[in-house]
Protein backbone atom coordinates (compact mmCIF):
# COMPACT_ATOMS: atom_id res chain seq x y z
CA UNK A 1 0.00 0.00 0.00
CA UNK A 2 1.29 3.44 -0.97
CA UNK A 3 0.34 6.22 1.42
CA UNK A 4 0.25 9.71 -0.10
CA UNK A 5 1.44 12.51 2.12
CA UNK A 6 0.66 16.20 1.66
CA UNK A 7 3.05 18.68 3.21
CA UNK A 8 2.25 22.17 4.51
CA UNK A 9 4.29 23.52 1.62
CA UNK A 10 2.08 21.61 -0.83
CA UNK A 11 -1.04 23.11 0.76
CA UNK A 12 0.47 26.60 0.54
CA UNK A 13 1.17 26.12 -3.17
CA UNK A 14 -2.36 24.85 -3.78
CA UNK A 15 -3.81 27.80 -1.89
CA UNK A 16 -1.78 30.27 -3.94
CA UNK A 17 -2.87 28.58 -7.17
CA UNK A 18 -6.53 28.67 -6.17
CA UNK A 19 -6.26 32.32 -5.16
CA UNK A 20 -4.60 33.16 -8.47
CA UNK A 21 -7.28 31.23 -10.34
CA UNK A 22 -9.99 33.17 -8.51
CA UNK A 23 -8.37 36.47 -9.46
CA UNK A 24 -8.05 35.33 -13.07
CA UNK A 25 -11.75 34.41 -13.19
CA UNK A 26 -12.64 37.83 -11.75
CA UNK A 27 -10.44 39.50 -14.36
CA UNK A 28 -12.11 37.57 -17.19
CA UNK A 29 -15.60 38.20 -15.79
CA UNK A 30 -14.93 41.95 -15.87
CA UNK A 31 -13.53 41.74 -19.40
CA UNK A 32 -16.37 39.62 -20.77
CA UNK A 33 -19.04 41.71 -19.07
CA UNK A 34 -18.23 44.57 -21.46
CA UNK A 35 -18.53 42.36 -24.55
CA UNK A 36 -21.88 41.76 -26.25
CA UNK A 37 -22.97 38.42 -27.69
CA UNK A 38 -21.85 38.18 -31.30
CA UNK A 39 -18.62 40.07 -30.67
CA UNK A 40 -15.15 38.59 -30.76
CA UNK A 41 -13.42 38.22 -27.41
CA UNK A 42 -9.77 39.23 -26.87
CA UNK A 43 -7.13 36.65 -27.71
CA UNK A 44 -5.11 35.09 -24.92
CA UNK A 45 -2.10 37.10 -26.06
CA UNK A 46 -4.14 40.29 -25.62
CA UNK A 47 -5.41 39.14 -22.22
CA UNK A 48 -1.86 38.32 -21.10
CA UNK A 49 -0.71 41.82 -22.10
CA UNK A 50 -3.46 43.46 -20.04
CA UNK A 51 -2.97 41.27 -16.95
CA UNK A 52 -0.32 39.57 -14.84
CA UNK A 53 -1.62 36.06 -15.50
CA UNK A 54 0.01 33.25 -17.44
CA UNK A 55 -1.58 31.68 -20.50
CA UNK A 56 -2.30 28.48 -18.59
CA UNK A 57 -4.04 30.30 -15.74
CA UNK A 58 -6.18 32.31 -18.15
CA UNK A 59 -7.07 29.24 -20.21
CA UNK A 60 -8.14 27.35 -17.08
CA UNK A 61 -10.15 30.35 -15.84
CA UNK A 62 -11.89 30.71 -19.19
CA UNK A 63 -12.71 27.01 -19.21
CA UNK A 64 -14.12 27.32 -15.69
CA UNK A 65 -16.47 30.09 -16.84
CA UNK A 66 -17.60 27.90 -19.73
CA UNK A 67 -18.08 24.85 -17.51
CA UNK A 68 -20.45 26.69 -15.17
CA UNK A 69 -22.23 28.23 -18.20
CA UNK A 70 -21.37 31.78 -17.22
CA UNK A 71 -20.38 32.19 -20.87
CA UNK A 72 -20.86 30.35 -24.13
CA UNK A 73 -18.11 30.68 -26.72
CA UNK A 74 -17.78 29.76 -30.39
CA UNK A 75 -14.33 29.18 -31.87
CA UNK A 76 -14.09 30.21 -35.53
CA UNK A 77 -10.55 29.28 -36.42
CA UNK A 78 -8.42 32.13 -37.72
CA UNK A 79 -11.38 34.50 -37.23
CA UNK A 80 -11.02 34.14 -33.48
CA UNK A 81 -13.36 33.21 -30.63
CA UNK A 82 -16.77 34.85 -30.30
CA UNK A 83 -19.09 35.34 -27.35
CA UNK A 84 -22.36 33.54 -28.05
CA UNK A 85 -24.07 34.20 -24.73
CA UNK A 86 -23.30 35.33 -21.19
CA UNK A 87 -25.03 34.77 -17.86
CA UNK A 88 -25.01 38.25 -16.38
CA UNK A 89 -25.89 37.08 -12.87
CA UNK A 90 -22.98 34.63 -12.80
CA UNK A 91 -20.48 37.21 -14.01
CA UNK A 92 -21.72 39.75 -11.46
CA UNK A 93 -21.33 37.21 -8.65
CA UNK A 94 -17.68 36.71 -9.57
CA UNK A 95 -17.24 40.47 -9.43
CA UNK A 96 -19.01 40.70 -6.08
CA UNK A 97 -21.63 43.10 -7.49
CA UNK A 98 -25.16 42.74 -6.12
CA UNK A 99 -26.49 46.29 -6.44
CA UNK A 100 -25.93 49.63 -8.12
CA UNK A 101 -26.31 53.04 -6.58
CA UNK A 102 -27.86 56.06 -8.26
CA UNK A 103 -28.72 59.66 -7.48
CA UNK A 104 -31.58 61.81 -8.74
CA UNK A 105 -33.61 64.88 -7.70
CA UNK A 106 -36.04 64.82 -4.81
CA UNK A 107 -39.36 63.56 -6.29
CA UNK A 108 -41.49 66.67 -5.82
CA UNK A 109 -43.64 66.21 -8.95
CA UNK A 110 -45.58 63.28 -10.38
CA UNK A 111 -43.09 63.01 -13.23
CA UNK A 112 -40.19 62.65 -10.79
CA UNK A 113 -42.16 60.16 -8.68
CA UNK A 114 -42.89 58.12 -11.80
CA UNK A 115 -39.30 58.32 -13.00
CA UNK A 116 -37.98 57.09 -9.65
CA UNK A 117 -40.56 54.29 -9.62
CA UNK A 118 -39.70 53.12 -13.13
CA UNK A 119 -35.97 53.21 -12.45
CA UNK A 120 -36.21 51.14 -9.28
CA UNK A 121 -38.59 48.65 -10.85
CA UNK A 122 -36.55 48.16 -14.03
CA UNK A 123 -33.88 46.51 -11.88
CA UNK A 124 -36.35 44.17 -10.17
CA UNK A 125 -38.05 42.77 -13.28
CA UNK A 126 -38.47 38.94 -13.36
CA UNK A 127 -35.18 37.22 -14.10
CA UNK A 128 -33.10 40.06 -12.71
CA UNK A 129 -31.23 39.70 -9.44
CA UNK A 130 -29.57 43.12 -9.27
CA UNK A 131 -30.99 45.61 -6.80
CA UNK A 132 -30.69 49.38 -6.95
CA UNK A 133 -30.47 52.07 -4.30
CA UNK A 134 -31.31 55.64 -5.25
CA UNK A 135 -30.37 58.67 -3.20
CA UNK A 136 -32.28 61.92 -3.69
CA UNK A 137 -30.39 65.22 -3.85
CA UNK A 138 -31.17 68.64 -5.29
CA UNK A 139 -28.64 70.33 -7.55
CA UNK A 140 -27.52 68.77 -10.83
CA UNK A 141 -23.95 70.00 -10.35
CA UNK A 142 -23.66 68.00 -7.13
CA UNK A 143 -25.25 64.92 -8.64
CA UNK A 144 -22.98 64.96 -11.68
CA UNK A 145 -19.88 65.49 -9.52
CA UNK A 146 -20.90 62.51 -7.38
CA UNK A 147 -21.15 60.29 -10.45
CA UNK A 148 -17.92 61.61 -11.96
CA UNK A 149 -16.03 60.84 -8.73
CA UNK A 150 -17.43 57.29 -8.59
CA UNK A 151 -19.45 57.83 -5.43
CA UNK A 152 -22.58 56.77 -7.33
CA UNK A 153 -22.85 54.50 -10.35
CA UNK A 154 -25.37 56.64 -12.21
CA UNK A 155 -27.15 59.95 -11.95
CA UNK A 156 -30.38 61.35 -13.34
CA UNK A 157 -30.44 64.93 -14.64
CA UNK A 158 -32.00 66.92 -17.41
CA UNK A 159 -30.30 66.51 -20.75
CA UNK A 160 -29.51 70.23 -20.67
CA UNK A 161 -27.61 69.84 -17.38
CA UNK A 162 -25.70 66.83 -18.67
CA UNK A 163 -24.69 68.54 -21.92
CA UNK A 164 -23.69 71.69 -20.02
CA UNK A 165 -21.46 69.64 -17.71
CA UNK A 166 -19.91 67.72 -20.62
CA UNK A 167 -19.19 70.97 -22.47
CA UNK A 168 -17.41 72.20 -19.33
CA UNK A 169 -15.19 69.11 -19.31
CA UNK A 170 -16.96 66.74 -16.94
CA UNK A 171 -15.78 63.15 -17.51
CA UNK A 172 -19.29 61.76 -17.84
CA UNK A 173 -21.39 60.43 -20.67
CA UNK A 174 -25.09 60.11 -21.37
CA UNK A 175 -26.04 56.44 -21.26
CA UNK A 176 -29.83 56.63 -21.62
CA UNK A 177 -32.11 59.40 -22.88
CA UNK A 178 -35.68 58.95 -21.64
CA UNK A 179 -37.06 61.38 -24.19
CA UNK A 180 -38.96 64.65 -24.37
CA UNK A 181 -41.28 65.24 -21.42
CA UNK A 182 -39.64 62.64 -19.18
CA UNK A 183 -37.98 65.31 -17.02
CA UNK A 184 -40.81 67.84 -17.01
CA UNK A 185 -43.58 69.08 -19.28
CA UNK A 186 -41.98 72.48 -19.82
CA UNK A 187 -40.53 75.46 -18.01
CA UNK A 188 -42.29 78.72 -17.19
CA UNK A 189 -41.42 82.21 -16.04
CA UNK A 190 -43.14 82.75 -12.69
CA UNK A 191 -43.85 86.41 -11.79
CA UNK A 192 -44.52 88.06 -8.43
CA UNK A 193 -46.73 90.79 -9.96
CA UNK A 194 -49.98 89.24 -11.22
CA UNK A 195 -50.05 91.74 -14.12
CA UNK A 196 -46.52 91.11 -15.38
CA UNK A 197 -45.98 88.89 -18.42
CA UNK A 198 -42.42 89.70 -19.49
CA UNK A 199 -38.97 90.10 -17.96
CA UNK A 200 -38.20 93.81 -17.52
CA UNK A 201 -35.10 95.87 -16.78
CA UNK A 202 -34.39 96.19 -13.09
CA UNK A 203 -36.10 92.93 -12.13
CA UNK A 204 -34.68 90.60 -9.51
CA UNK A 205 -34.45 87.09 -10.99
CA UNK A 206 -33.97 84.06 -8.75
CA UNK A 207 -31.17 81.72 -9.79
CA UNK A 208 -30.08 78.37 -8.33
CA UNK A 209 -26.39 78.08 -9.17
CA UNK A 210 -26.24 74.46 -7.99
CA UNK A 211 -28.56 73.54 -10.86
CA UNK A 212 -26.76 73.66 -14.20
CA UNK A 213 -29.92 73.84 -16.28
CA UNK A 214 -31.54 76.48 -14.05
CA UNK A 215 -28.53 78.72 -14.58
CA UNK A 216 -28.72 78.29 -18.36
CA UNK A 217 -32.50 78.81 -18.41
CA UNK A 218 -32.37 81.89 -16.21
CA UNK A 219 -29.63 83.51 -18.27
CA UNK A 220 -31.65 82.83 -21.42
CA UNK A 221 -34.75 84.39 -19.83
CA UNK A 222 -32.76 87.47 -18.83
CA UNK A 223 -31.09 87.86 -22.23
CA UNK A 224 -31.22 91.46 -23.43
CA UNK A 225 -32.35 92.84 -20.07
CA UNK A 226 -30.52 94.54 -17.23
CA UNK A 227 -31.55 92.42 -14.26
CA UNK A 228 -30.22 91.48 -10.84
CA UNK A 229 -29.63 87.78 -10.16
CA UNK A 230 -30.61 86.68 -6.65
CA UNK A 231 -29.09 83.39 -5.44
CA UNK A 232 -31.55 80.90 -4.00
CA UNK A 233 -32.36 77.22 -3.71
CA UNK A 234 -34.82 76.01 -6.32
CA UNK A 235 -37.34 74.95 -3.68
CA UNK A 236 -37.34 78.47 -2.19
CA UNK A 237 -38.78 80.19 -5.25
CA UNK A 238 -42.38 80.42 -4.01
CA UNK A 239 -41.29 81.59 -0.56
CA UNK A 240 -39.03 84.30 -1.95
CA UNK A 241 -41.71 85.43 -4.39
CA UNK A 242 -44.26 85.73 -1.59
CA UNK A 243 -41.78 87.61 0.60
CA UNK A 244 -40.99 90.08 -2.21
CA UNK A 245 -37.32 89.03 -2.38
CA UNK A 246 -37.45 88.29 -6.11
CA UNK A 247 -39.66 89.45 -8.96
CA UNK A 248 -39.48 86.41 -11.20
CA UNK A 249 -37.91 83.00 -11.65
CA UNK A 250 -37.84 80.14 -14.13
CA UNK A 251 -39.76 77.20 -12.70
CA UNK A 252 -41.07 73.75 -13.52
CA UNK A 253 -44.60 73.95 -15.00
CA UNK A 254 -45.51 70.61 -13.42
CA UNK A 255 -44.73 72.00 -9.97
CA UNK A 256 -46.77 75.12 -10.69
CA UNK A 257 -49.78 73.15 -11.93
CA UNK A 258 -49.70 70.61 -9.10
CA UNK A 259 -49.10 73.01 -6.22
CA UNK A 260 -49.59 76.64 -7.35
CA UNK A 261 -52.16 76.55 -10.14
CA UNK A 262 -53.25 80.17 -9.51
CA UNK A 263 -49.74 81.57 -9.95
CA UNK A 264 -48.97 84.10 -12.66
CA UNK A 265 -46.66 82.47 -15.16
CA UNK A 266 -45.79 82.37 -18.82
CA UNK A 267 -44.52 79.30 -20.68
CA UNK A 268 -40.84 79.59 -21.44
CA UNK A 269 -39.07 77.71 -24.24
CA UNK A 270 -35.31 77.37 -23.94
CA UNK A 271 -34.73 76.26 -27.53
CA UNK A 272 -36.15 74.19 -30.35
CA UNK A 273 -34.66 71.05 -28.74
CA UNK A 274 -36.14 69.03 -25.88
CA UNK A 275 -32.91 69.20 -23.89
CA UNK A 276 -34.55 70.97 -20.93
CA UNK A 277 -37.52 68.57 -20.78
CA UNK A 278 -35.69 65.25 -21.26
CA UNK A 279 -34.36 63.12 -18.41
CA UNK A 280 -31.08 61.33 -19.00
CA UNK A 281 -28.96 58.80 -17.13
CA UNK A 282 -25.30 59.78 -16.85
CA UNK A 283 -22.32 57.63 -15.85
CA UNK A 284 -18.60 58.14 -15.41
CA UNK A 285 -16.62 57.67 -18.61
CA UNK A 286 -14.13 55.58 -16.67
CA UNK A 287 -16.60 52.96 -15.46
CA UNK A 288 -17.02 50.54 -18.37
CA UNK A 289 -18.30 47.77 -16.10
CA UNK A 290 -21.17 49.91 -14.81
CA UNK A 291 -21.95 50.90 -18.39
CA UNK A 292 -22.31 47.25 -19.39
CA UNK A 293 -24.45 46.44 -16.35
CA UNK A 294 -26.82 49.35 -16.88
CA UNK A 295 -27.08 48.60 -20.60
CA UNK A 296 -28.35 45.14 -19.65
CA UNK A 297 -30.76 46.18 -16.90
CA UNK A 298 -32.23 49.57 -17.79
CA UNK A 299 -35.19 49.41 -20.16
CA UNK A 300 -36.08 52.96 -21.25
CA UNK A 301 -39.53 52.00 -22.55
CA UNK A 302 -40.31 50.16 -19.30
CA UNK A 303 -39.29 53.19 -17.23
CA UNK A 304 -41.38 55.58 -19.32
CA UNK A 305 -44.41 53.29 -19.16
CA UNK A 306 -44.25 53.09 -15.37
CA UNK A 307 -43.71 56.83 -15.13
CA UNK A 308 -46.90 57.43 -17.13
CA UNK A 309 -48.85 55.01 -14.94
CA UNK A 310 -47.83 56.99 -11.85
CA UNK A 311 -48.81 60.25 -13.55
CA UNK A 312 -52.18 58.76 -14.55
CA UNK A 313 -52.79 57.54 -11.01
CA UNK A 314 -53.02 53.85 -11.90
CA UNK A 315 -49.77 52.92 -10.15
CA UNK A 316 -48.66 53.85 -6.66
CA UNK A 317 -45.20 55.42 -6.68
CA UNK A 318 -42.44 53.59 -4.84
CA UNK A 319 -39.12 55.25 -4.17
Amino acid sequence: MIISTVTVQDLDVQGIMLKKMGKAITFLAASLLTINPGQRIPTFNQLIESSNFSRGTLQNAMQRLEDIQAITLAKKGHLGTYLVDKNLDSLLRFLGISYVGGIMPIPYTKKYEGLATGLLNTFSRPGHSLSADIVYMRGSAKRIASVESGRYDFGITSKLSALTAINKGAAIEILNDFGAGSWLTSHALFFRDPKTKEVQNGMRLGIDRSSLDHVELTKKAASGHDVQFIDLNYNQIMKMISEDQIDAAVWNVDNLMEHHSNANYKHFHYSDTSDDSSAVMVISQANTIVKSILNEFVDVNFVRAQQQEVIDGIRYPNF
